[in-house]
């Protein structure tokens, strides 16, 4: 595995993990609006 090759993938894989948390995020934040404007019950 050249040094190149070893950036690229542990850039790519910053940039997944990064999307992922991005993700984990905005839905969280969608729940929490969800659950703000719906009363707790209809969960």
């Amino acid at each position: 595995m050249t040094l190149a090759l070893k950036f690229v993938t542990t850039y790519i894989i910053d940039l997944m993990v990064r999307a992922v948390m991005d993700l984990i995020r905005s839905v969280g934040l969608g729940i929490s609006i969800l659950g703000f404007i719906f009363p707790p019950s209809y969960f």
